[in-house]
Formats: structure tokens, sequence, C-alpha cells
């Protein structure tokens, strides 16, 4: 297979395996695709505006090699549907296990972790802001999860961390896949004096970070939308 075809053929299978699975089970995904495809395209594109800053600012750059040459804007599309095929995936993981798993194992800690978060990566965040990838991710993400507390008061959160470790086993191909751990290349670098060059595996932990704050925001709005139309 030609090598530019591998980060495309990646976004596929985190949109198409999820899809198969949608029609089934005790409470059928599909159902709530009208809510997800809106938030799924309210935070793709912020984040895709995210990653066309840091892409303009040479924070992290694309191999020309391992993407098809198509490009929306300085981003190939590859990385814009990733803002869509990764969510999809995270959001299916989430609603799945919300109600295969009829017991909120996290509800009366959810409050604390969310706190304990927010403080540490809005810490973190000030205190690296200097770095750019580590300052706008763990100040942004730290933010919004006070934001979630003070405005929102979400009750799925205890949800959410329950599903974190399943979310983590997903982001991780991903990421090692895009940073090189299974190719010759990598299919995107990053400027390492721009992150804490924490690395798990090739991929820095910001990555992680990264798309757990992305899944996250599109939790939160799938969820907000949900609930102004009155469903659990």
């Amino acid at each position: 297979m030609d090598p530019r075809l591998y980060y495309l053929l990646v976004d596929l299978l985190y949109l198409g395996l999820p899809l198969l699975l949608c029609f089934s089970g005790p409470a059928p995904f599909y159902k709530k695709w009208r809510y997800l495809w809106i938030s799924t395209l309210v935070t793709g594109f912020f984040f895709t505006m995210w990653s066309a800053a840091f892409t303009a600012g040479g924070v992290w750059e694309f191999n020309t090699a391992r993407v098809i040459g198509w490009y929306v804007g300085n981003l190939p599309v590859e990385e814009v549907l990733f803002y869509i095929c990764i969510p999809f995936a995270g959001v299916f993981i989430y609603h799945t296990l919300t109600h295969v798993i009829e017991r909120d194992y996290i509800y009366f800690h959810h409050e604390l972790i969310s706190s304990a978060l927010s403080i540490l990566l809005m810490v973190v965040g000030i205190y690296h802001l200097d770095k750019a990838v580590t300052g706008a991710t763990f100040l942004g993400l730290g933010i919004f999860l006070a934001f979630q507390m003070i405005v929102l008061k979400p009750r799925y959160m205890s949800r959410f961390y329950f599903a974190t470790p399943f979310i983590i086993l997903l982001l991780l191909p991903a990421y090692a896949f895009l940073t090189g751990a299974f190719t010759v290349q990598l299919v995107v670098w990053h400027d390492a004096g721009e992150t804490l060059d924490i690395d798990i595996g090739t991929l820095p932990l910001e990555a992680l970070v990264y798309g757990w704050f992305l899944i996250l925001s599109n939790v939160t709005l799938f969820e907000w939308l949900k609930m102004r139309a009155g469903l659990e």
C-alpha cells in the first residue's frame, strides 16, 4: 500500500469500526447521531484552527511523504478528518460504557477529581507558558474543567472519568502511529522545545492530554445538546 494512504486509513478505521457497532446494543448509538455531528463539527472547527495555528507557527509539521497531498488551508485533509473520526470513536466508547455498565462508580468523587485536575493543569500550564504546546494544552484544559464545574455542573463527568482508561487506549495507537511508532517515518513532527519532553514511547505526553481534551469537548457539547432536547 502507498505510505501516503496510511493516515487516511487510520482515520477511516477509527470511523468505520464504531460505525459498524452503532446499530446494536441496549442503547443504539445511531439514535443520538444528530447531537454527535453538531458537537463534532463545532469542536472540530476550534481544534482544526488550533492545529492550523501551531502548524503555521512551526510548532508541528506534517511529513508530505505520509499524506495524500490534499490540503485545507495549511493542514492535510487527513488532519481535518482526524477531528471528526477520533471524536466519533471516543464518544461512542463513552456512550456505550454509560449504558452497558449501569452502576456509576465514581459519582461521589467526580467533582474532587475535576477540581484537582483543573488546578494541576492550570498550574503546569501557567508555569510552562513559554512552551506553546504545554502551555496551551494544559492551561486550556484546566480552564475548560473549571468552566464545567462552575457553569455547567455536569453529572456525566463521573461516567467520563470511568471511560477515560478506555479512551486512552483508543488514543494511544492513533498518536503512536502519527509519531512514527509503527512506520519508518513519522507523520507529524513536534518541536520538543515546545513540550515538557516527556514521551510515552514515541508520543509526547501533551498529545494524549490534547486528545483527551478533544474527546471531552465533544462529550460536553454532546451531553449539553441532549439535555436541551430533554434526553438522558
